[in-house]
């Protein structure tokens, strides 16, 4: 939303497992969610909803048992639902930079062709292998080498601003 309300502050956009299409989230998805925040269902049950919502066959999905907090997840359902698709979909006018999981049950492939299609060259798109909606806790070097390279991409002369501390 900020390179859309405020494009000059924004040089690109890096979208991770981003859920970029039309459609709303199918139910069962929406349900998975809700069930891997609920601590009054059982580690099996909410380990169970977590692997399919979440976490792409193979990985371990245990480490994402603690730390939900329903209220903040119940919030950010609201203000997703509330924000028009069109409105924070686009980015501005900023480069994009698209990592799309590859086995994703809300952030589907087809739907990135679908968004390179729409806007273009200003998106790029890199799908990330053995990978779900967790895809930043699944493949940690895959997704922090992506988002390197697209940077260097961006300020080929190594000019890019620092964080300051």
């Amino acid at each position: 939303m900020l390179a859309t309300d405020r494009p000059e502050l924004v040089r690109a956009v890096a979208l991770v497992a981003a859920n970029i299409g039309k459609a709303p989230s199918p139910p069962q998805v929406r349900q998975a969610i809700r069930n891997s925040a609920d601590p009054l269902l059982s580690d099996a049950e909410r380990i169970e909803a977590l692997q399919f919502a979440f976490f792409a066959p193979g990985n371990d999905p245990r480490g994402w048992l603690k730390g939900w907090h329903p209220e903040v997840l119940q919030a950010q359902r609201i203000a997703g639902d509330r924000t028009s698709r069109e409105e924070d979909f686009a980015a501005g006018r900023a480069p994009i930079l698209y990592l799309q999981p590859d086995h994703d049950p809300l952030a589907h492939v087809e739907d990135a062709s679908a968004y390179k299609e729409r806007f273009g060259e200003r998106v790029s798109v890199v799908v990330i292998a053995r990978s779900s909606h967790a895809v930043i806790a699944e493949q940690p070097d895959a997704v922090s080498a992506a988002l390197i390279s697209y940077a260097r991409e961006l300020w080929p002369d190594g000019s890019a601003p620092r964080a300051s501390s």
